[in-house]
């Protein structure tokens, strides 16, 4: 018999594959279910309101400051474009019920927090 094992922040999550092409009934679950438990959300991330070039001369700290929101807002947005790309792959695996690329989509994920997804074997 074969299992698919998710492990998950409140534990593991054992999913029996008894039939043939049930594994991407399987996935298509797990995806749609980590959808809309908002495990996939892209939240656009807030622009930062200072500008370096209007800050104050000598104001070396404050400069600092600002340049570090502007780089932490870059980084949020090169996250939130990857998250937009994933979410849509999503959306379509769902839609076109691509148990196939909601296998591939799930495997990407493999190794974040919370989100291992590996294929067991249980003898009988």
């Amino acid at each position: 018999m074969k299992l698919i094992l998710l492990r998950e922040k409140h534990g593991d999550r054992y999913i029996v594959l008894d039939k043939e092409g049930t594994w991407k009934k399987a996935v298509l679950l797990v995806l749609r279910r980590r959808l809309e438990d908002g495990w996939y959300a892209a939240e656009e991330p807030v622009k930062p309101e200072a500008v370096i070039d209007e800050m104050p001369p000598g104001a070396f700290r404050l400069r600092d400051l600002v340049q570090a929101q502007w780089s932490e807002y870059q980084a949020a947005v090169e996250r939130y474009n990857r998250d937009r790309v994933f979410l849509a792959a999503v959306k379509r695996a769902l839609d076109e019920n691509d148990g196939d690329l909601g296998l591939r989509l799930l495997k990407s994920r493999d190794g974040n927090e919370y989100e291992d997804i590996s294929e067991e074997i249980v003898e009988n």
